[in-house]
């Protein structure tokens, strides 16, 4: 071994070792610390004096024993004495113990059938009264997951063959992050259902999520969009966009609406992200709101409306996508108009993180008063 070498191995000794430093807290002043094989344990006195004693401790049985000698600590040795006194009479190795519940373990994933796990998975989300949505993407995303894999069980469920299949589509982080999802939500049932040993998921690194500033409509632009969309079909749209852009309700909310949820000042809402009775409140309707309300008669649920909706957008020269554009320029108007970040996350149906991290854009309060404005309107199309 050349000097260089030997001094390569000796500074990788010496940072492995145990060594005493300051620490500042109410209890402790100083701090023991070592690492060994990338494991690091620490140790806590309040003297360096009581210090200096464990280092010398450590020390000694580092050289004595090496490090492993201090990770095969008492209760190691306990538990390693207990198992050879229970394997001695069937002249058993605790080797070979190990590798026979490998095998155990393995050859059971092997024998559940990956489309039975699935739709028992599929049957627990619904038992739980979770969200149709999330039924829903859970089952379709495990459908692609198995149809990408082309695997039968779930001994092929597996870090790395997960982490291929997310690499292989290119896709968006928040994309990801869905996919990512689901594979873990399956993978804790399975080993709730004591199918395999550890949910594959937990081993990826989580995709890094840049949410930015939502997107919003300004308020000149929505209201050319309402003032195109009534004239569209006699206005066959506007009452579910009404909804949509100066309510801020959810499409799946809209979806759930009876007529006796309709009150002369507003709209009560049963369901959203909130669970159970929290997510029970009372939406006040706004001037604007009722003006095209009460012009423009129709279902809250048209046929065609997203075919309807972006010619309505084409015509009124707006060039935003988004999934949630309308609700994102209602909270922000909304929270402009009122200044109460309160009211304005129990009447979205959110916390007031959420209102502020994914829904709020900065809006004039003067425009915001203005949202909705009702004009009068030519002659519809028919």
């Amino acid at each position: 071994m050349s000097e260089k070498d030997q001094e390569r191995t000796e500074k990788r000794t010496e940072r492995g070792l145990p060594k005493i430093y300051p620490y500042k807290s109410k209890s402790y002043n100083w701090l023991v610390s070592w690492r060994h094989d990338g494991k690091r344990e620490r140790y806590y006195f309040k003297t360096h004096d009581k210090a200096e004693t464990k280092r010398a401790e450590l020390l000694k049985t580092i050289k004595q024993e090496g490090g492993e000698g201090l990770l095969f600590g008492a209760v190691a040795r306990s538990e390693y004495a207990a198992a050879k006194m229970i394997l001695d009479p069937f002249n058993v190795s605790i080797i070979e113990a190990a590798r026979y519940y490998e095998q155990k373990h393995r050859s059971k994933a092997d024998s559940v059938d990956w489309k039975e796990a699935v739709f028992s998975y599929v049957e627990f989300l619904e038992r739980g009264n979770r969200r149709p949505r999330t039924i829903s993407e859970a089952r379709k995303n495990l459908r692609y997951f198995q149809k990408w894999t082309e695997c039968e069980t779930l001994e092929q469920f597996t870090p790395d063959i997960c982490e291929a299949w997310l690499a292989s589509g290119g896709w968006k982080p928040s994309t990801l992050a869905r996919y990512r999802a689901s594979l873990s939500g399956f993978g804790t049932y399975a080993v709730r259902k004591k199918w395999i040993a550890e949910n594959p998921v937990e081993k990826l690194t989580p995709p890094k999520l840049d949410r930015g500033n939502p997107t919003v409509y300004t308020i000149e632009e929505a209201n050319r969009l309402l003032t195109e969309a009534a004239k569209l079909h006699g206005g066959r749209i506007v009452r579910r966009l009404a909804l949509l852009l100066l309510c801020g309700m959810r499409p799946t909310e809209i979806d759930h609406l009876s007529p006796e949820d309709f009150r002369p000042d507003g709209v009560r809402i049963g369901t959203g992200k909130l669970r159970g009775r929290r997510s029970v409140r009372f939406l006040p309707f706004s001037l604007s709101f009722r003006a095209w309300w009460d012009h423009h008669p129709g279902k809250i649920k048209p046929s065609n409306f997203r075919k309807l909706y972006e010619q309505a957008k084409r015509n009124a020269g707006i060039e935003k996508t988004g999934t949630k554009l309308e609700r994102h320029t209602w909270i922000s108007a909304r929270l402009a108009d009122c200044k109460d970040e309160n009211q304005v996350a129990r009447e979205a149906g959110n916390s007031p993180d959420v209102i502020y991290n994914d829904y709020f854009q900065l809006i004039d309060e003067a425009e915001a008063a203005q949202l909705g404005a009702y004009c009068t309107l030519d002659e519809p199309e028919k």
